[in-house]
């Protein structure tokens, strides 16, 4: 990453930490990043874009991280889950933009998105998965409303408790339901 695009995202962070994401401004960005708007719109169009390029950023870190265990649903046990919310902690000065209104319905899509990529990757290495194609989406709506719901409501709680307890918790409460629905258990 340039030099001039970590300033954008450091100021970003830290704005974002300050105030409301809907009254950040793309000069205010600049002014704290210490470059000049031409240089913010080299690396981004707009701050909605810079939003989503950080968050998915951080979901490729994560994804990255996991990728192993989505070769075997079987794998995909509960240290998966607190990764996740240990990421969401160690970016808490951003990860309090989950907390505002009007970035959810952004973020969802994301989410969505990137459940999709690591539903896709557990059925394509689990041929005795048997989801409904029509049924999928509703899978992935249900993960996905509930991962930011469920992160946001910890964001807003400072981070309590602890993010192996929420991940602990997290994954009790996606993982029975998900392998029920795609039929890898034969009891919840």
């Amino acid at each position: 990453m340039s030099k001039a695009k970590h300033a954008i995202n450091t100021a970003f962070v830290a704005l974002v930490e300050s105030q409301s994401y809907g009254t950040i401004q793309v000069s205010q960005i600049v002014e704290q990043a210490g470059v000049a708007r031409a240089t913010f719109y080299l690396h981004y169009s707009t701050k909605e874009e810079l939003l989503l390029a950080y968050i998915d950023d951080m979901f490729q870190r994560f994804y990255d991280d996991i990728e192993a265990q989505l070769a075997e649903v079987e794998l995909f046990e509960v240290s998966t889950a607190k990764k996740m919310f240990v990421l969401f902690k160690e970016e808490g000065a951003f990860s309090r933009v989950l907390t505002q209104a009007e970035v959810r319905p952004v973020l969802f899509g994301r989410f969505q998105g990137y459940l999709s990529r690591i539903f896709g990757r557990l059925l394509r290495s689990t041929p005795d998965a048997k989801v409904s194609p029509k049924d999928m989406p509703f899978l992935i709506d249900f993960c996905a409303g509930g991962s930011l719901a469920m992160l946001g409501s910890w964001v807003e709680r400072d981070f309590q408790p602890a993010a192996e307890v929420m991940g602990e918790m997290y994954f009790n409460m996606l993982m029975d339901g998900m392998w029920h629905m795609l039929g890898l258990k034969s009891e919840l």
